[in-house]
């Protein structure tokens, strides 16, 4: 551990090394070792900290941001707790698989899901699939998958959770899911959207649907971004919004703002 050297003329005086004199490699084994989630929290209220999270973690502290730990869907429920483990519950009428564990229809407790070891950060769930978030940040996916939502390249509903292969080389930092499409975010700001294209939600120029995950070349350094049924919303690090909407019919992402909504061409 490196020490600050004291002065000359006070060599009896005790220094102790404050936590961003530290190596850098230090710090970041510190922060992740403790816990993004946590350490963001602190660093709130310690300037310190709070300079070394921005100096030394910006995807991981922007992961932190985003992270939802519990979903609600139209029948279901999923929850991610402290020690990253996945849980779902609900009822599955059609056995559409939004609940991952097989063929079960009913659930009517939280029932955990062991997916090879994973430890999960984020849950994302809208009305019939759902996406989960690793610490690693990779995606898995399960349900309804009729406009190619999963993102494995196919319209085959899955009642197993899936890891979203096409995004190996992607570390995502956040997931949202919409009625019938997926957006997530990478640790370098960038967006990928698959699944049902109507009314130009993917942002994508135009409204076919997208069965595997494809980048949104428009929108870069995103911090927090958002599905809903038929548009997707998403925030830039400068404040500024970016939307595609049904409504319009726009396939293309907007800026928005409160008075007005300006194309990005």
């Amino acid at each position: 551990m490196h020490l600050e050297r004291p002065p000359d003329d006070d060599r009896t005086q005790h220094y102790a090394p404050t936590f961003a004199s530290l190596p850098p490699e230090l710090v970041l084994a510190a922060l992740q070792t403790v816990g993004v989630h946590s350490v963001c929290a602190v660093a709130c209220s310690c300037r310190e900290l709070r300079e070394c999270v921005d100096a030394w973690l910006p995807p991981l502290a922007r992961e932190s941001l985003a992270r939802h730990s519990i979903a609600a869907g139209s029948l279901h429920s999923a929850s991610v707790n402290s020690e990253g483990a996945l849980f779902t519950f609900g009822t599955d009428p059609m056995q559409r698989g939004f609940l991952g564990h097989g063929p079960a229809t009913r659930i009517h407790r939280p029932l955990r899901l062991v997916v090879g070891g994973e430890r999960f950060i984020s849950v994302a769930t809208h009305s019939f699939h759902t996406l989960a978030l690793t610490d690693a940040g990779r995606v898995w996916s399960f349900g309804h998958n009729q406009c190619g939502q999963l993102g494995h390249g196919d319209e085959i509903t899955l009642a197993r959770p899936r890891r979203v292969e096409a995004l190996a080389g992607v570390r995502a930092v956040s997931i949202s899911a919409g009625q019938q499409h997926s957006l997530v975010l990478s640790a370098h700001g960038g967006v990928y959207a698959f699944g049902s294209g109507f009314g130009g939600k993917l942002g994508l120029g135009d409204q076919r649907p997208r069965a595997l995950p494809a980048r949104v070349g428009k929108l870069n350094d995103v911090r927090v971004l958002a599905a809903g049924s038929h548009h997707s919303l998403a925030a830039t690090r400068g404040g500024r919004g970016r939307r595609g909407r049904s409504p319009r019919r726009a396939s293309r992402p907007f800026y928005a703002s409160s008075t007005r909504a300006e194309a990005v061409l």
